[in-house]
């Protein structure tokens, strides 16, 4: 019996020494599991404090993401509308060049055409003045040669009077 005792004391002692062990293994586990807890909960509220910083970042950029995109339909109207406004004042440029040249090309075949009868009017003048002079020319060749005729005719007579008058 008494052995049994010392053996319950023994048991006793050791289950005491395990218990201590387990009270203390339970002690730092709960320890840890308080720091692992605690841990844990600061690093879901930054996680929330990024969350939401990041919830207001994507609002933040929705916003902006919308002014951009509206900007940009309201530039593009914009430049499509002065887009068209260009071309239709392009193609209205055009079509005043195009009358103006086709106005030059008109007036400078007219001119050419003036030029043409301008041409055969001088060429024709020319040929007539030509002819004109050649007859003149002749006319003036007769007189020239019938004055001759009749300063010879008149010489010979002063030659004939002046024989006369002589004698």
């Amino acid at each position: 019996s008494r052995m049994v005792a010392k053996d319950c004391k023994r048991n006793n002692e050791m289950l005491e020494n395990k218990l201590t062990t387990l009270k203390d293994r339970i002690k730092m586990a709960e320890s840890l599991h308080e720091k692992n807890e605690k841990e844990l909960r600061e690093e879901i509220l930054t996680a929330k404090q990024e969350n939401e910083k990041l919830s207001t970042l994507i609002t933040s950029l929705k916003e902006v993401s919308e002014k951009t995109i509206k900007e940009y339909a309201s530039n593009k109207r914009n430049m499509q509308s002065t887009l068209e406004k260009e071309l239709k004042e392009a193609g209205l440029e055009c079509q005043a060049l195009r009358a103006s040249k086709a106005n030059q090309q008109r007036k400078l075949h007219e001119i050419q055409d003036m030029m043409e009868k301008q041409k055969s009017i001088d060429e024709e003048l020319i040929h007539q003045m030509k002819i004109e002079g050649t007859e003149i020319r002749a006319g003036l060749e007769r007189t020239i040669s019938k004055e001759r005729e009749v300063s010879q005719r008149l010489m010979a007579k002063i030659q004939e009077l002046n024989y006369v008058v002589q004698t």
